[in-house]
């Protein structure tokens, strides 16, 4: 009988080119507007990520430092799921990386016959502590981390859905 290897997926050279170009990560940044107060606005942005950029080593998260871009994009939250990544320094940093987001995705919403309105176009990763929570797969411990799949919105979609920004 085969062994089953419990852990973080693995996904192929090829799969996660494709992904990664049609799915991209994302950051929400909060403001409270001055005459506003308690009111907050979020808006949610692309991470600028450089040309030459190792899907499966660098932790995404720590490159937005980089740049986000120009102008916020509406999303429309399409699924909330947890995703399990490989600890930084020491063991101690939240470190996600592309590769293991996109290796994560449940099928059901990589499957090409979606409709137009629920294709997946980005993701945000983020911890739902302060703090990285360890948890044990199989021999390793890994961090877990919560990742929202978003669709493009538009001013009229997501009817009874709720937009992310």
């Amino acid at each position: 009988m085969p062994e089953t290897r419990v852990g973080i997926p693995e996904i192929s050279n090829r799969r996660l080119a494709y992904l990664a170009r049609i799915i991209r990560p994302v950051v929400s940044l909060i403001t409270l507007p001055m005459g506003h107060w308690p009111q907050e606005i979020v808006e949610t942005y692309y991470i600028k990520l450089p040309r030459r950029f190792d899907l499966r080593q660098y932790n995404f998260l720590d490159r937005y430092s980089r740049g986000i871009s120009k102008n916020p994009t509406r999303f429309v939250k399409e699924a909330r799921i947890t995703t399990y990544h490989t600890p930084g320094l020491a063991g101690r940093v939240f470190h996600p990386t592309i590769a293991e987001v996109l290796a994560q995705i449940p099928e059901r919403y990589l499957d090409p016959k979606n409709p137009p309105g629920c294709k997946i176009v980005a993701f945000e990763t983020f911890l739902e502590k302060d703090y990285p929570e360890e948890v044990k797969l199989g021999n390793s411990y890994c961090h877990q981390g919560t990742t929202v799949l978003l669709t493009q919105g538009s001013p009229v979609s997501g009817l009874g859905r709720f937009h992310y920004s």
